[in-house]
């Protein structure tokens, strides 16, 4: 990665909804905003909010990643649908960062 001092991420999953992950400084527990309307996705807090810097907040992130797979495991999950709003997901991200002129990856697991 290049510049990660200068790198920041958000999470965002989505099944048939997109949800938004605020992380507590603290290392509490992740707050989880759903966005249900994927015909016109939009970010539901400022981005400052959600946005974690790579390198300050390496912390936080991993901590959070520990969690997001044990909240995403078949076992915690009581719906499953068959159908993505992938498109509505990337769009979200895309208002998420349209300002600032970054790059967006997209990982889909």
């Amino acid at each position: 990665m290049q510049n990660p001092e200068n790198t920041s991420v958000c999470f965002i999953t989505y099944d048939v909804n997109i949800q938004f992950y605020t992380i507590p400084l603290s290392g509490g527990e992740p707050s989880l905003l759903w966005v249900g309307d994927i015909n016109d996705p939009f970010v539901p807090l400022p981005k400052e909010k959600l946005m974690l810097k790579v390198v300050e907040d390496r912390e936080r992130i991993d901590l959070f990643l520990d969690k997001l797979l044990v909240m995403h495991t078949p076992e915690h999950k009581k719906y499953h649908s068959p159908f993505l709003c992938t498109g509505a997901a990337i769009q979200a991200a895309k208002h998420l960062i349209e300002d600032d002129g970054k790059s967006l990856l997209s990982l889909c697991v």
